[in-house]
């Protein structure tokens, strides 16, 4: 059994996250992704209007639409001299572990829910000839995963592993590793070497892993069962907009493999590879050692942006988010609506399973600066009566929203039911169903979305909404663009 495969047997014994119901709801992580595959196309809902070549059923995008757990999926990247010959058809060969004879030397590991993961496989793709890539099933144990994987391997010389970790513990799949539960999976890690070289590497690429001193003893004791140099970070991973970097500081030996990831992509990939993990359905700002979704956004708000914010699958399913601090409306997140003011990803178990309510009292969200990028949820119940996106404003026109595998229904406001935009929006895989004139309240333009700035809808579609004008889009005459 390879060493990668234990050590992340491991850390998945620390707790369960939310990444595993994650993973059923999208495609992405209910199944493991393959190098060039696209997402598939979803069923058809009945008659309404649309936008793009594909209508959506909100049932799909649920974790429930899914059926078993999938194995991880094995992507080998062509050599060169390999590529050529197989341009016309695929650019990498997908193939269940059980299946794959590779001799590759270095295998990347991936967590399903790192963000853009298209683009990193694309840059793994284009940049890492000869290498195995893996994606997790964000569903099921990630260690048994990688032993699956690893049990015919030998003469690998570089495991590396891009996930996300949050006090001093690594994510893979469904489970965490760190130093409190290590010992529990030693004679697993011990295994890994009949799989690895003598000087073989294990690189972890997460933030803050080795910055304390139960991470520097994980990341010690992993070298000492296995055999290998293990390097990991002691600060943010990821884009230097947020103050990361991809250099590993704290190593246990001699690191002969490069950086994972191409130059290029470190310049143009703008996340970091940190989680703050919301465990509490209740609205609260206050230091009682539960995480609300409140709080892990006042959290984000105050570093430098990039955080992805996951739910922990603990919470009871399904899980209402209701917004109940509504003493007064602020900007800075603390009463009211949600206010958005750096980049951050969010990241929800589906649309039946993670809901966010604004009581009918207040809009949702409120993106007032850096880029909200929202997946996997249900928004309803918003109310901005009297101003503009029920469920969603993007009120600065330098903010923007990246919206995926969503319903917005229920939602009212007097300009956009659901969502009104000054900045920049790309929704792809969204119903908007049902917005505007909700409970009495007036809608007067755009039931759906009022459009200021500029707006891209892929796959988007829109039924039941109510506007004296617009019922299901008003594109005012200030907007930059609508791209459908």
């Amino acid at each position: 059994m390879s060493k990668f495969a234990k050590h992340w047997w491991q850390r998945c014994c620390l707790r369960v996250d939310h990444v595993a119901t994650l993973a059923q709801q999208s495609v992405r992580a209910r199944r493991p992704v393959a190098l060039g595959k696209r997402l598939p196309k979803i069923s058809t809902l009945e008659p309404m209007v649309l936008f793009s070549a594909t209508p959506i059923d909100p049932a799909m995008m649920d974790a429930s639409a899914g059926d078993g757990a999938a194995a991880a999926t094995v992507m080998e990247i062509p050599l060169d001299s390999e590529a050529e010959s197989q341009q016309s058809t695929t650019s990498s060969s997908v193939q269940n572990p059980e299946q794959s004879d590779s001799v590759a030397s270095e295998i990347i590991i991936i967590d399903a829910l790192t963000p853009d993961l298209e683009a990193l496989l694309e840059d793994l793709r284009l940049h890492r000839e000869g290498s195995e890539v893996i994606v997790l099933d964000a569903d099921r144990d990630g260690i048994t995963q990688i032993t699956e994987i690893l049990e015919s391997r030998t003469n690998v010389r570089s495991l590396q592993i891009i996930s996300h970790s949050e006090d001093s513990s690594v994510r893979l799949g469904n489970l965490w590793l760190g130093a409190e539960n290590l010992d529990a999976y030693a004679g697993e890690i011990a295994s890994w070497q009949h799989a690895l070289t003598t000087d073989a590497d294990i690189l972890f690429y997460g933030c803050d892993l080795a910055t304390n001193a139960d991470g520097r003893t994980l990341v010690d004791s992993i070298a000492a069962l296995s055999g290998a140099d293990v390097a990991a970070s002691d600060d943010d991973t990821g884009h230097a907009r947020y103050g990361a970097d991809w250099d590993l500081e704290y190593a246990t030996g001699v690191i002969d493999a490069d950086i994972v990831v191409s130059e290029s992509f470190q310049e143009s990939w703008q996340h970091k590879l940190a989680t703050i993990t919301v465990t509490t359905w209740v609205d609260e700002s206050n230091d009682n050692g539960e995480m609300s979704l409140r709080e892990a956004i006042t959290q984000a708000n105050a570093g430098a942006g990039g955080d992805t914010i996951v739910f922990s699958a603990s919470l009871d399913m399904p899980t209402v988010f209701k917004l109940t601090r509504q003493q007064t409306e602020d900007d800075a997140n603390s009463y009211g609506d949600l206010d958005i003011l750096k980049d951050v990803t969010i990241v929800g178990h589906g649309i039946n399973t993670t809901i966010i309510d604004g009581g009918e009292l207040s809009r949702i969200f409120d993106v007032r600066g850096g880029t909200l990028t929202l997946s996997d949820v249900t928004l309803q119940g918003g109310n901005a009566s009297g101003e503009m996106g029920g469920a969603i404003r993007v009120e600065a026109p330098s903010a923007g929203l990246v919206l995926q595998r969503a319903l917005l229904t229920d939602n009212t406001a007097t300009e956009g039911g659901a969502i009104g935009n000054k900045g920049t929006i790309e929704l792809t895989d969204v119903a908007i169903i049902g917005n505007g004139g909700v409970n009495g309240y007036a809608t007067n333009t755009g039931g759906g979305i009022t459009n200021r700035g500029t707006a891209t809808l892929n796959r988007v579609t829109l039924s039941g909404n109510v506007a004296t004008v617009g019922g299901a889009i008003f594109v005012e005459s200030s907007a930059t663009s609508l791209s459908l």
